[in-house]
């Protein structure tokens, strides 16, 4: 039987990096149906692959890359949608413009939760972010931040026990109105690609803002 699996794997930046991680998979008969890559930093990369494993299971597919060198499995989950990270996208901005901007914070949140591969999401109003000590950074500058926290406050959906990055991003720098906390509890770093994934899905949800209308009840 063949299970699908979505996957984040850390890799050397250098050439042949993804062939030796193709590699890995093609040997436990697996296949790889889309490949999504991010920055990291000068010397490492971050991919998110979609994967078709047969018998196999993540945590023998991790082993299996940190025997060969190929990278670091950090995390997986069952992928049950599509592989193509496009159509995925349009499809989170089509349950926004469903939804009604105005009555869309919660499909903005599921979006963002998925984009940013985080553990929760939630979006306060800009007024409401001024009250949230978290926020007071991104709010100066107008701009996403990304900060660890040990543990995650509460005020930010913490639990008060465990640690957690923190994505805090801004929908429009000049005329904010909507801010949205963003937290995994793993210790990868947000990447350059999910920040700006956040930010751009802020901002359509802002130019949109006047445009759309609540549905009629």
């Amino acid at each position: 039987m063949t299970t699908r699996f979505r996957i984040r794997v850390q890799l050397p930046d250098r050439p042949g990096a993804l062939a030796n991680l193709a590699a890995v998979i093609a040997g436990m008969g697996g296949d790889v149906l889309s490949v999504d890559i991010h920055g990291l930093d000068a010397d490492n990369a971050v991919d998110d692959l979609v994967v078709a494993l047969p018998e196999a299971t993540p945590e023998r597919l991790a082993a299996r890359i940190a025997e060969s060198g190929a990278g670091e499995l950090q995390w997986w989950r069952l992928e049950t949608g599509t592989a193509d990270s496009v159509v995925r996208a349009l499809g989170w901005v089509r349950h926004v413009l469903e939804a009604g901007v105005g009555y869309s914070d919660l499909e903005v949140s599921r979006a963002l939760t998925e984009i940013c591969a985080a553990d929760t999401a939630w979006v306060a109003t800009y007024v409401e972010a001024q009250h949230v000590g978290a926020a007071a950074d991104a709010l100066a500058i107008g701009t996403s931040t990304v900060s660890f926290h040990d543990p995650l406050p509460p005020e930010v959906g913490g639990d008060g026990a465990r640690p957690a990055w923190l994505l805090v991003a801004v929908d429009d720098p000049d005329d904010p109105s909507l801010v949205a906390f963003v937290a995994r509890h793993r210790p990868q770093r947000f990447t350059a690609t999910e920040v700006a994934r956040a930010s751009a899905l802020l901002a359509l949800h802002h130019e949109l803002r006047p445009a759309v209308r609540p549905p009629a009840p």
